[in-house]
């Protein structure tokens, strides 16, 4: 997808340096950009709730909610064409997640932009596109977070399982794959050893075979095969923290499912269970995996695995 997600918070940081950047544009350009953006702000506030412009260039403004850590999009005033053939021609921009410019490959940023030289097109523009994201979309923007965390966590484990069964026998686990030793004949052989109490002439060997089992058992219980999680977003509305909720399964180590419903909770309704990682999470720095709780996506994005 061409649509580059930046964060509010980044863009508030960027806001200091946004007057040298697009200097082709006048004075005229940035007068018509101001009253293009008193007309998208009023036309969005009358809407919505919560919409700040936050400057992106001379010319041009990212677009954000209250209730969404990315921006939704900017507008600008501005020529956007790659190749100004005949001079500079601005024209009214509207740069947004929910447009999809089939003139352009899905590579190519413009494939998210419209534009019109007429002011009251590109404001309809602004009100058909300039849009909150849903929620199951919104979970899915820092999504990999979470699946790195689960892949390096499991990898740990296929690791220390490996480790184990090497100083036994050369049986070990493939290096991507998620197959374990327990049906194999010599691991199986010597598991019943170990369950009937036989007496091994080396006794660390008995040691090392009791932990090769316990490492396979554990790698069993490890596999990344429909793990429930919570993609929890939480932000501040009229006063209050709110989070929305939004529940996911990680089918395998490289694909989830998100459902398209959410339940939005004020913070003394939220449930225990969350609210209890949530606290977990609020402690450790962004994209910190905590097997058993989840990870911290940062931008008040949170993954919460389930009970």
């Amino acid at each position: 997808m061409s649509f580059k997600w930046v964060s509010a918070q980044q863009c508030r940081d960027q806001a200091t340096e946004s007057w040298k950047f697009d200097g082709f544009g006048d004075e005229d350009d940035r007068d018509m950009f101001r009253q293009f953006t008193q007309d998208v702000g009023a036309a969005l506030c009358s809407r919505d709730s919560g919409i700040t412009f936050i400057q992106r260039t001379r010319t041009s403004s990212w677009v954000v909610r209250d209730d969404c850590p990315w921006a939704i999009g900017y507008i600008a005033y501005t020529d956007n064409r790659v190749e100004k053939t005949g001079g500079w021609k601005p024209t009214y921009c509207v740069y947004a997640w929910s447009i999809h410019n089939d003139k352009y490959s899905s590579g190519n940023s413009s494939r998210c932009i419209k534009t019109s030289s007429n002011a009251n097109t590109a404001l309809k523009l602004a009100k058909t596109f300039l849009r909150r994201p849903s929620p199951k979309r919104l979970a899915g923007v820092s999504h990999g977070v979470l699946q790195k965390g689960m892949r390096n966590e499991f990898e740990k484990v296929r690791k220390g399982a490996n480790e184990t069964a090497t100083k036994v026998v050369d049986i070990v686990t493939s290096v991507y794959g998620t197959n374990r030793n327990n049906n194999k004949r010599l691991y199986k052989e010597l598991k019943h050893l170990i369950d009937m109490g036989h007496e091994f002439l080396d006794p660390t060997f008995k040691s090392d075979v009791a932990a090769m089992v316990l490492a396979d058992e554990t790698l069993g219980t490890s596999t990344i095969d429909n793990v429930p999680f919570y993609c929890v977003m939480m932000y501040e509305s009229r006063g209050r923290n709110v989070f929305d909720v939004v529940k996911g399964k990680q089918t395998n180590p490289y694909t989830a499912d998100l459902e398209e419903s959410h339940i939005r909770y004020t913070e003394d309704m939220l449930p225990e269970d969350l609210t209890r990682k949530l606290a977990v999470l609020q402690m450790l720095d962004s994209e910190d995996f905590v097997d058993g709780v989840g990870v911290c996506a940062g931008h008040g994005v949170y993954y919460v695995l389930a009970d």
